[in-house]
């Protein structure tokens, strides 16, 4: 009887133990069901795979969610190509994130907007945050990716979602970086749509599968969720994958988080205002002098001039009641009293005529309003004016600020046409920035006119004197835009290497000067040298000024708006061998290659080399890698110094080393074909020289040659060292220091 007692006992004890674990199995079910609230905040990204009404990504993920035994209720504020600053302002995502007691809060800001403005992006996302931690909710940033014609600007993207989720201590949905493991480990296949910007249905999943993921720490293994648009044996193949990438990008995405600059600048400020001016200063070449006649005549829509042309001076009128920015083309400046129609039918007119027409700013706008557009095209209504505000025939010294020399007029004048453009911007209700200063000038400091600091001074050609002014005049200039635009980031200031027949002596201080500013002033870059656009004997053709305007604008386009690394085609170490030189490049596009058809060839393709003082023959130049060139001599080189020159006096500031670069241009090279009754007076504006192709025609018609020339240098290789490095020192990472006003 006490054996039966005890095992009635035992079973009594093992129903209560059950019913006991079994309330607790469902008052921890209970818990676990407990419905977890989300609010999207974002734009097509969000909805994509959707509608505006039933976006995408948040219904997946409640399907998805749903699949596993998970609740998941979302609320919605989404709009089209919406940034966070408007969904702030605008909607009322303030009002339901107080009111509605979400768990988590999810913000996705406009695709492109680290890369242009990620001082808005970091903003905005913060004052979201500031309201979030306020409700009790927890923040999510919905990290977007790279689009498929661009996929490096991912990383960029990648990085600034890192960075400021790390500064508000918020929490990072890395779909950016699911997105790129999956095309690195499922080459060719597609997660863009048409638009090579917006997720297909794959695309949507795997941002679902990211979501997942980050809320519930991992998607179980054991069985696979496949949405109705993926469904079938080969949606089941595909949905495994993206859950493997889903899974794989939160340990890659540490990676993005630590502290390192990627493939982008957003220190200088972006094209982000109404108008966005450029701003060209310098002498002659900088104005457009000699370049008869005009051939940008006709507006690229968005762009616009100060008044009645780009130039600020040459007769424009300042001072005009109601001044104001009018569409941009090019035209002989006003002092002319010329119209284009007046210069190619009046043969007295010829390319000797030193009136100004093509300034290179207005082709550098053109191009990149033109790139822009084509980048960005969602954001068209943006708008570039190019402005002209240098002088011919003048020094840096009477360009810059404060100088006594000519009572400082020219600068006295840049300020002017600063103040006016932002009274025209004000009058027309629209906002206004300078995003790039141009600058080209440097011959008249050659030519050591008497137009130094001090009146009747010597300009100087020293290179470290020019280094000085140039530095204080790029202060200067930045400081003034920053306070009269009132914008907080420094505009680009984009220089170029005088040369050509301006070029002297076997040390070219003066374009020295110019590249090793662009390679050691965070503020500056070089673009190119002059010498390989076609000229009229030192002035530029009208294609040439508007050629070189567009290799300016290549530059701001892959630095400003793609936020790419630049250094132009320059030498990054000699070696010394018995009978040679080896040359090594910094090549913007390998391979490197001897041009001999954009321009004529050029003694020795404009190397010159000195050895112990005397001028060492060359037996022949060669290039031995995609990034190497090598001079040979007919004897072993001495023991004393050699020095080593390119593009310098002895070949007319010319060479034909340069890279591969395949950049298209916007515009075409255009035969100058004028009015007249001989052929000399109809083709009285063609250079001597004009560019050809492969098979030698002359390029009419054809875009122009956007490959990048070797830079003109000058290094010397000490007594007994057998190599040179030119870069020894880490580069200087790109921060603009701000100048105290």
């Amino acid at each position: 009887m006490k054996k039966n007692v005890f095992s009635i006992t035992g079973y009594l004890l093992k129903i209560a133990l059950s019913l006991l674990f079994f309330s607790f199995f469902i008052l921890v079910s209970a818990k676990e069901a407990k419905p977890i609230k989300i609010l999207f905040i974002g734009n097509s990204y969000t909805y994509a795979g959707g509608t505006e009404t039933d976006p995408g990504v948040p219904r997946c993920l409640k399907e998805f969610g749903a699949f596993y035994g998970k609740d998941i209720q979302y609320d919605f504020i989404v709009k089209g190509g919406a940034l966070l600053e408007r969904q702030y302002k605008e909607t009322k995502a303030v009002e339901m994130i107080q009111n509605n007691h979400y768990d988590y809060v999810v913000l996705q800001d406009q695709s492109s907007i680290t890369l242009r403005r990620v001082d808005l992006f970091r903003e905005y996302c913060a004052k979201f945050n500031d309201v979030i931690k306020k409700s009790g909710a927890k923040t999510i940033m919905y990290m977007t990716w790279g689009y498929a014609n661009r996929p490096q600007m991912g990383d960029t993207v990648a990085y600034e979602y890192n960075r400021i989720a790390k500064d508000l201590n918020a929490m990072i949905a890395p779909c950016g970086v699911a997105w790129k493991y999956y095309f690195e480990k499922n080459p060719g296949s597609e997660l863009h749509i048409s638009d090579k910007s917006h997720p297909n249905g794959a695309g949507v999943y795997l941002n679902a599968c990211v979501f997942y993921h980050l809320l519930f720490d991992k998607i179980p293994s054991n069985k696979v969720f496949v949405s109705k648009n993926m469904g079938g044996e080969k949606g089941l193949r595909t949905s495994k994958k993206l859950m493997v990438a889903a899974n794989a990008a939160f340990p890659r995405n540490l990676d993005y988080g630590k502290d390192q600059r990627l493939n982008h600048n957003p220190y200088f400020q972006s094209p982000t205002a109404d108008i966005n001016q450029i701003i060209m200063y310098g002498q002659s070449l900088s104005t457009g002098q000699q370049t008869a006649p005009s051939i940008s005549v006709k507006n690229y829509a968005g762009n616009l001039m100060l008044g009645e042309q780009a130039w600020s001076n040459m007769g424009n009128s300042l001072d005009t009641v109601g001044l104001t920015f009018k569409p941009l083309y090019s035209r002989p400046d006003v002092n002319s009293r010329k119209t284009n129609a007046d210069v190619i039918a009046d043969v007295k007119i010829d390319a000797n005529n030193q009136i100004n027409c093509e300034s290179p700013v207005i082709g550098f706008v053109n191009a990149v309003k033109h790139d822009f557009d084509q980048y960005f095209p969602g954001h068209k209504e943006l708008k570039f004016a190019a402005t002209s505000s240098g002088e011919g025939g003048r020094t840096i010294e009477v360009l810059s600020k404060n100088c006594p020399n000519k009572g400082g007029k020219l600068y006295k004048h840049f300020l002017t046409m600063l103040t006016k453009s932002k009274e025209a911007a004000d009058r027309m209700k629209k906002t206004i920035n300078c995003s790039a200063l141009l600058w080209m000038q440097g011959e008249y400091n050659y030519g050591q006119s008497k137009q130094g600091w001090e009146p009747q001074s010597v300009a100087t050609k020293d290179k470290a004197e020019y280094k000085k002014y140039l530095s204080q005049l790029i202060t200067d200039m930045t400081a003034d835009v920053e306070k009269t635009y009132q914008q907080t980031q420094a505009p680009i200031f984009i220089t170029y290497q005088v040369g050509a027949q301006f070029t002297r002596d076997f040390d070219v201080p003066v374009g020295m000067a110019q590249l090793e500013t662009g390679n050691t002033d965070p503020r500056v870059v070089l673009a190119a040298p002059i010498y390989p656009v076609c000229d009229r004997g030192g002035h530029l053709c009208p294609n040439g000024s508007r050629w070189f305007g567009e290799m300016m604008a290549k530059v701001y386009f892959k630095t400003v708006i793609k936020g790419e690394k630049w250094k132009p085609l320059q030498p990054k170490g000699i070696t010394k061998g018995g009978d040679y030189l080896d040359i090594d490049f910094i090549v913007p596009q390998a391979p490197l290659r001897l041009d001999t058809m954009t321009l004529a060839k050029a003694k020795n393709y404009g190397f010159e080399v000195k050895d112990s003082g005397e001028v060492k023959p060359i037996r022949s130049v060669q290039l031995i890698s995609g990034t190497k060139v090598r001079l040979s001599f007919n004897s072993k080189l001495k023991a004393g110094n050699v020095e080593v020159n390119y593009a310098g006096p002895s070949t007319i500031g010319n060479g034909n080393l340069c890279d591969s670069d395949d950049f298209q241009s916007f515009t075409t090279y255009q035969d100058l074909i004028a009015e007249g009754t001989t052929d000399a007076e109809k083709t009285r504006f063609r250079p001597k020289y004009e560019p050809r192709d492969a098979k030698g025609n002359i390029i009419y018609g054809q875009h122009y040659p956007m490959q990048n020339f070797s830079c003109a240098f000058y290094y010397q290789l000490p007594a007994n060292q057998n190599s040179l490095n030119i870069f020894p020192e880490k580069m200087v990472r790109p921060r603009v220091v701000k100048v105290a006003q």
